[in-house]
């Protein structure tokens, strides 16, 4: 079980190195990167849902809501 708090989710086609990770940590991804499959920022408060940012879903015909950018 988690004991925190989860900022956001992203899920990539391959697994990335510590390193890779660490980089962008700190940072909002743009969607586009190569590999990403979903990124769910979790913004979107106390809710039942997230949008998925990636480009991924957007070429999969889900919509993203842009006012959670």
């Amino acid at each position: 079980p988690c004991k925190g708090l989860i900022d956001e989710v992203a899920c990539w086609s391959e697994a990335k190195h510590p390193t890779q990770l660490l980089a962008d940590y700190t940072r909002y991804l743009n969607g586009n990167e190569s590999g990403l499959l979903g990124y769910w920022r979790l913004n979107e408060g106390v809710r039942t849902q997230a949008y998925d940012a990636s480009v991924q879903a957007t070429e999969l015909g889900k919509r993203f809501n842009e006012r959670h950018a």
